[in-house]
This record gives structure tokens, sequence and C-alpha cells, in this order.
């Protein structure tokens, strides 16, 4: 079963189906539900169940495969089924905007495999957001559910998110690799028993000869074999291949002709075509696999002729040279040298490659910024770097210490302590209107005057021998 529009099944205005019920079929090219309903009806959906299915949601693009808003339904099962990359979807089943609490709800999820569900956090294979009554039973057991993806996402089984949400959830037997069990609210009350995890089956990872490509298979040695309910096969039971040949895989790095450990699958099923990985190294670019320890290669896969071990060697860098990657820098540092403590520099200390810089002036009281340099010497000036400077560099500020001539407190009553740099000076005080009305000596770096006989008013003091001024208030 396959459809190359958005929708498989529509119904809209308020339209239903009494049931839906998918049997032995291989579903594909769903561009976003198979089941999706619009207006509300007060007809219920007796059952929706999908039976040994092989469902591909490679094409689901951020909707929900089964969604029966404003619907009754009054029973979901999933079985013996096989469910795999909807990872750019959201949730596999949705009930919600329908409440019944008259009405008792039944969920099976049984004998499954499942492989990347949902494409934000919170999402989950079923989701149920209905109310329904305290009878409603959610069961799922004996399946295996996995999530592989480069950035994770908290993914569950089940959820239940009604505030008030009712009913019994059994959980019996699931492997869940990557995502969480179940998340309920209101009164639902969880049981959760026999759980499978890897270390207790003795598996280092869950692996599968190809899973994006729908290739569940595991051999009759494997753990997977026996783990389920009863001694037999967990998850989707047509993976088991009891009569197949499965034969290891073990990928070293040629680098160093160390194991790498990470990587699935650790065995292929002879006959079948098998993907191999893409391993990843820290500061290298993969460039193939081969079948040489010193020879690189770009093998992708393993032929379904195959037979036997199979020994694969990861080469890097360009041409597989086993070089890491040399990076080219996009930016340049320039360094402030000989800078005042309290100066304010508002120049770049990262500068694009490729863009011209102009320095701009830095500041510090006390001091007269003369330029930037490039030695410290101060013998080469300079202003800006031009578009083909790619060198961490440095430049060295040049000043000029300003004299000391200023006085404190700025607004007095009594007096003012004039602080000079200059000796054995002459100042005079000077009016608004520039009216000298005192004349000082002065023979020290600090010298105190009196000002409490002049009248309210700004005034400067003037320097004879510097010519520098500073103002003061008197009150």
């Amino acid at each position: 079963m396959s459809n190359a529009n958005a929708n498989l099944i529509q119904l809209k205005n308020g339209a239903s189906i009494s049931a839906i019920e998918i049997k032995n079929a291989t579903i594909k090219g769903i561009k976003q539900s198979l089941l999706v309903t619009e207006g509300a009806s007060e007809h219920p959906i007796s059952k929706i169940l999908f039976d040994n299915c092989i469902i591909d949601g490679t094409a689901v693009n951020g909707y929900n495969f089964i969604q029966p808003d404003l619907r009754i339904v009054a029973e979901v099962a999933v079985k013996n089924s096989t469910i795999y990359n909807f990872d750019k979807g959201n949730h596999f089943i949705l009930l919600q905007n329908k409440d019944a609490i008259d009405q008792a709800i039944n969920v099976t999820v049984e004998n499954n495999t499942i492989f990347n569900i949902g494409s934000q956090d919170n999402q989950a294979f079923v989701t149920v957001d209905n109310r329904y009554s305290s009878a409603s039973s959610f069961t799922f057991k004996n399946n295996i559910m996995q999530d592989v993806r480069e950035n994770p996402k908290a993914i569950f089984m089940f959820r239940s998110t009604n505030v008030a949400g009712a009913g019994i959830t059994v959980l019996d037997n699931n492997l869940v690799v990557g995502v969480v069990s179940q998340s309920v609210k209101g009164a639902v009350l969880v049981t959760e028993t026999n759980v499978k995890t890897l270390s207790g089956l003795a598996m280092a990872m869950l692996s599968f000869p190809n899973p994006t490509a729908g290739d569940f298979s595991f051999s009759k040695f494997s753990p997977l074999a026996t783990a389920g309910i009863g001694g037999v096969e967990l998850g989707d039971p047509r993976w088991l291949k009891a009569t197949a040949t499965f034969s290891p895989i073990s990928f070293i790095n040629a680098i160093d002709g160390q194991t790498i450990t990470t990587l699935s699958p650790l065995e292929y099923r002879e006959g079948s075509l098998t993907v191999l990985p893409t391993p990843v190294l820290d500061g290298y670019v993969f460039f193939g696999w081969s079948n040489s320890a010193t020879i690189p290669g770009v093998i992708k896969s393993i032929p379904s002729t195959a037979t036997g071990t199979q020994v694969f060697y990861a080469f890097w860098g360009e041409g597989g040279n086993n070089k890491p990657i040399v990076s080219t820098p996009t930016t340049y540092t320039i360094s402030y040298l000989n800078l005042p403590k309290l100066v304010i520099n508002p120049n770049a200390k990262t500068v694009s490659i490729g863009t011209a810089y102009e320095l701009l002036e830095a500041q510090c009281r006390g001091y007269r910024f003369m330029g930037w340099y490039s030695d410290a010497a101060h013998l080469h000036e300079i202003t800006a770097f031009d578009a083909a400077q790619s060198q961490n560099t440095s430049v060295y500020a040049r000043w000029k210490k300003l004299e000391a001539f200023y006085a404190y407190p700025s607004v007095a009553k009594h007096s003012v302590t004039l602080k000079s740099s200059v000796e054995n000076d002459t100042v005079n005080i000077v009016s608004a209107t520039g009216i000298v009305l005192k004349q000082i000596k002065t023979n020290s770096f600090e010298t105190e005057i009196l000002v409490s006989d002049l009248p309210t008013g700004y005034y400067l003091i003037q320097s004879a021998k510097s010519g520098l001024t500073t103002k003061i208030i008197i009150k």
C-alpha cells in the first residue's frame, strides 16, 4: 500500500468510519496521515487495527500518522508489525479533542519493532489526550522500541496527557533503547514488569543489519530470539531468521589498528545486502571502508553474495591518507600593548580575514594618545590593517603623560587644595568675566588656597607657567 497524496484517508465535515483494519500490508509514501478527521462526529470508530504490517514513515513530515480528531475510538491495536523512520513526523497515533468519560478504550500494542518515532520532545508512539472512563486499558507487551539519531529527543512509547485521565496501563516485557516507556497524568494506574535491558540481555548494543532500510533481522543465536514472553522472539516475529546464516563484522581504525566498538551492525545476514555505517573520529574526515589494512577503499556495503566474517578498515583524510583536518583560520587576533591601567580601548581583539580594519584611538585619563605603532620603539606608525592581513599581530600604543593641574574639592566654601606637577608657580583665580581676583605663589606640588573671601560663583584657577586651568565652584 502506498499513496502519492498527502493523506490516505481524510474525513471532513463530521464524516466518520465504523472501523479501519489493515493486515498483511506494506505501507509507505504517505506524506502526512494515513487517517485524519475534521469536524465533530458522534459515530464512534469501533476499531483501528494494524496487524502483520511493515510501515515506512520516511515520507511523513510534521504530521501525526493516525489522528481521528473529535471522534470516539473504542479500540486501537498494533500487533506483529514494524514501524520505522518516522523521525520527521510527530505522534504515530494521537487521540485528542473528544472526551468520552462513559466510554472505555482499549489500546493494545504487542510484538512490534519500532524505530525512530517523533521529531520533537514529548512525542510518542501512542498519545491519548482524551478523557475516557476508568475501565480503559492501555497494554504494551513484547515490543522493541529504539531511537537512534544525532540529536536525541525525549520520546515515549505511551503518553496519557489528560489531567483527568483514567484507566490501567500495563507494560510487560518491553525493550526500549533511547526512549522512555511511559508518561501519564491523572488517575491512570501504571504497572511495568519484566523490563528488558541491553545489559540484562548481555548485549553491548541493539544492532540490526540495516534499520533505516527496514531490515531488523536477527539470528536464532541472538538474545532477542528468546527474550519474548514464553521464550519466543522479542518484537516483530518476522525478524527472527532461524534458518538464515549470520556472520560477524569487525570494524577497525586504519590509523592505529584498534577495533571500533561503537558501530553497528555487529553481524550481517548472508544472502542480503548490508549497508556499512559511517564512523566519526574527532579531528578527521571519514574517507571510506577498505578490506585492506594498508590500501584505502570506498566500500559502502556488504553484497548479498558475501559469506563468512567480514573485516573492514576505516580510512580518513584526503585520499585516505589518515591525516587530520588542517583547519584554515577565518580570523586573526590583534594584541594591544603598552596600555595604562585605566585605559579605554574600543578596538576589536578578533578580526575576520579578508576584511580591512581601521584602528580606533584609545583613551586614558592623564594621558594623550599619540597613535598605534607596529614596534615597541614607536618608529613605525600604523593606522589600519588591510584585507590581506591573516596572521595574528600586535600593536603598541604611544602616550604623552599630561601635567597634573586640578583642585579639590571642586565645590568648596572655605578652601581648596591645588595639585600641580609644576613647582614654584604663580596661579591666578579668575572670575567668570575674566577678572583676576587673587594671585598665589606656589612652591610645592600641593597648595591649599583660601577661597572664603570670594563671592559665590564659578572660577578658574590658571597656571602662569603651564597655562593649564581648572574650574572650581564657591558656595
